[in-house]
């Protein structure tokens, strides 16, 4: 018959405390940058859409010969993270396609492309940005 005191197992509370504090640490460290790069990840993903979109409205004005009734022929891209917009020049020769952020975007800014390619992206939360004139996102 053994009458010893058993041996304690576990953690002490001390112990799971400190884990605590470093996983804590880890996290707070860990998750802004999780975001930012899912943040970048939809930025490239609006990008494709947006460049795609422009080549279907070439191949509209191709077509048509100018971009007259391109908004109703054709649907811009959609997404989650950001609003498209489809702005054509009242001569019907030109277009400008704006991105605009929404929900989960928050701290970048609006992209934009146009009939010659020329295209912009702005990193803070502007809501327009001019081809040709701001910075560009390649």
């Amino acid at each position: 018959m053994t009458t010893g005191k058993q041996p304690n197992r576990g953690f002490t509370l001390i112990e799971l405390m400190i884990v605590i504090a470093v996983i804590s640490i880890l996290a707070a460290i860990a998750f802004p940058s999780y975001q930012s790069h899912v943040q970048k990840t939809r930025q490239t993903e609006m990008k494709g859409l947006l460049s795609g979109f422009a080549t279907a409205l070439e191949n509209y004005r191709a077509q048509n010969f100018s971009y007259e009734d391109a908004g109703t022929a054709l649907t811009p891209p959609t997404n989650l993270y950001y609003t498209v917009t489809l702005n054509v020049d009242a001569d019907f020769r030109g277009y400008t396609l704006l991105a605009t952020p929404k929900a989960g975007q928050t701290g970048t800014g609006a992209m934009a492309i146009n009939e010659t390619g020329q295209n912009c992206l702005l990193k803070t939360n502007d809501t327009s940005c001019t081809p040709g004139t701001d910075p560009s996102w390649n």
